[in-house]
C-alpha cells in the first residue's frame, strides 16, 4: 500500500488503484484497520473521482499481477522511490 501511495502522490491515479488492488488481495492488508485508515480511505478517495470503467479495470488488472514481479517492477521505479534523486539525474 505504500507505493499505492507514492504513485497516487506522483499523480499516477490509476496505477495506484492497481497497486491497492494487488495489496489488497493479502489477508494481512485486507484485514488490516490500519491499512484501511492510512491507505485505503485515500485510494478510495482518489477512485470515486474517475470514471468507474478506468477504476474497474486498474482493479482487475491489480487483482492478476504477481506480488513478485510487481515488486521487482516497483523497486527499479527510481523516480516513485526516490524523485529527489531522480530530478538530480
Amino acid at each position: 500500500m505504500a507505493f499505492a501511495l507514492l504513485l497516487a502522490d506522483r499523480s499516477d491515479f490509476e496505477r495506484a488503484i492497481e497497486i491497492a488492488s494487488l495489496a489488497k488481495g493479502f489477508p494481512l492488508v485486507s484485514n488490516s484497520v490500519w491499512f484501511e485508515d492510512i491507505a485505503s480511505r485515500e485510494i478510495e478517495a482518489i477512485a470515486i473521482t474517475m470514471p468507474s470503467n478506468t477504476v474497474n479495470a486498474a482493479r482487475k488488472r491489480g487483482s492478476l499481477r504477481d506480488v513478485w514481479e510487481t515488486a521487482e517492477e516497483l523497486l527499479d521505479m527510481d523516480s516513485v522511490i526516490h524523485p529527489q534523486i531522480a530530478d538530480q539525474v
